[in-house]
């Protein structure tokens, strides 16, 4: 079977790899959930859809704005439901001073990952 891009899309039932679909993936931000991941999709069929938690949802739009830190597993399909993947890792900057003053509870009690405390110094706090 020949797809649209003229490319074997199987031989034998194995999908050949001049048909998957390239993902990149980039990362803007550092601001606490206020980060975007931007998708970009090539070798396959438009239009193509994206999911960044691993295809249990997908959107039509490449961008994702608003997100939280964390680890991020960005799967795109094209027309032909082909697929590709990749990963994205969000992490946020901390402003270590905003936290003068505050106990570790209290550090906690933001919902802060505490990793990210972990680069903030005891005279931060005090």
């Amino acid at each position: 079977m020949v797809n649209a891009k003229g490319y074997s899309s199987r031989i034998n039932g194995v999908r050949l790899i001049s048909d998957l679909i390239v993902v990149g993936v980039s990362v803007s931000g550092t601001v606490m959930c206020q980060n975007t991941i931007a998708i970009t999709a090539s070798n396959g069929l438009a239009p193509y859809e994206y999911s960044i938690d691993n295809g249990i949802n997908w959107s039509s739009s490449s961008s994702f704005n608003n997100i939280c830190q964390g680890q991020y597993f960005v799967v795109v399909r094209d027309k032909n439901k082909n697929r590709g993947r990749s990963m994205a890792m969000v992490y946020d900057q901390v402003d270590c001073g905003q936290y003068h003053g505050y106990t570790l509870q209290q550090v906690i009690d933001t919902g802060i990952a505490l990793s990210n405390v972990l680069e903030c110094t005891l005279n931060d706090f005090l």
